[in-house]
């Protein structure tokens, strides 16, 4: 079944260049000039688009249109990719805040634009769990939980289900999916970021994964995933047991991985969803806070400010 991408582009020229390359990756595409006509398209055809691609240039009214998609996002919850030129942090956080589940920047290669399409609607599923978590009611009287974490479907589902307790659940998911999915990757099963990069490259990244998950029989060997809910706020603590990493170089968006097919997760849930995120015990833990209210930018002896203003604090610890 050829998959439907609805391509929001202003420019003649260029829409029908790109077009063409998505139409040689085997897509098929629908162009609309603004998002309000993408929007009233996507209602006529509901059932028709599997993701939304729309080429913008940051110019300083960006990040005010970027906004509009996110009426889009709520009323359809498709995979949305935002490509532009010289993307800033500003871009990105915007992006991110509508719902994209990529940006890159331009100039990029069409094979590197044809994997990501391919990993992301290959892991539509996520984004279908993560509407149906939407539009269900957040539970009640949990103050902690924890769970063991062994794999991808595991990873999706307790992301969703964890940030249902968070005051922005639609945010706070993005960067819980990434962190937990970091976990079993990474941590559990052992791909280092090389490694995951050269098998999304070459499209076997999602048979190899599994192939490892299979492989992981040890019912002692799985990553853990804890939700603690104070009077201050919502922590979520995970903890895998692999060999470690230094996350420093990953807390930011880096243009040199924005077109990369990983690497953005750390930088994510760093810069957008989480009012700090903590790492220790040699990156194999991190702890994701955020706070039932704003928490200033003036700092302690026992604070230091990350990239997004807010204050890393100490963990919680049980």
């Amino acid at each position: 079944m050829t998959m439907h991408i609805l391509l929001i582009d202003n420019r003649p020229q260029h829409n029908c260049a790109m077009h063409n390359s998505l139409a040689d990756m085997g897509y098929s595409v629908t162009i609309s000039r603004t998002a309000g006509n993408a929007l009233a398209y996507l209602k006529r055809h509901p059932q028709a688009i599997k993701a939304l691609l729309w080429h913008l240039d940051p110019t300083p009214a960006a990040v005010e249109l970027i906004k509009q998609v996110e009426n889009i996002r709520q009323q359809t919850h498709l995979p949305f990719v935002l490509v532009g030129q010289g993307m800033g942090h500003q871009h990105i956080r915007a992006a991110l805040a509508g719902g994209a589940a990529l940006v890159m920047s331009e100039p990029y290669h069409t094979f590197t634009l044809q994997r990501l399409l391919t990993h992301i609607l290959a892991d539509n599923d996520y984004y279908t769990l993560h509407a149906a978590f939407r539009r269900t009611p957040a539970p009640t009287g949990v103050r902690r939980a924890r769970f063991d974490l062994k794999s991808p479907e595991e990873a999706r589902f307790l992301a969703n289900l964890f940030a249902m307790c968070y005051p922005d659940p639609a945010k706070a998911a993005l960067g819980l999916h990434e962190l937990m999915m970091n976990a079993v990757e990474h941590g559990l099963l052992g791909f280092n970021f090389e490694a995951k990069n050269k098998l999304l490259i070459n499209g076997t990244w999602a048979d190899t994964l599994y192939a490892a998950v299979g492989n992981n029989t040890d019912p002692q060997t799985h990553a853990i995933a804890e939700l603690d809910i104070t009077p201050e706020g919502i922590s979520t603590l995970i903890t895998d047991p692999g060999k470690g990493f230094d996350w420093h170089p990953y807390t930011t968006f880096d243009e040199a991985r924005l077109n990369s097919p990983n690497g953005r997760g750390i930088a994510t849930a760093c810069q957008y969803s989480f009012d700090s995120l903590v790492f220790t015990d040699g990156g194999r833990t991190v702890t994701a806070f955020t706070a039932f209210k704003p928490i200033t930018t003036e700092t302690d002896e026992n604070q230091q400010l990350i990239g997004n203003g807010w204050p890393i604090l100490r963990p919680y610890t049980v």
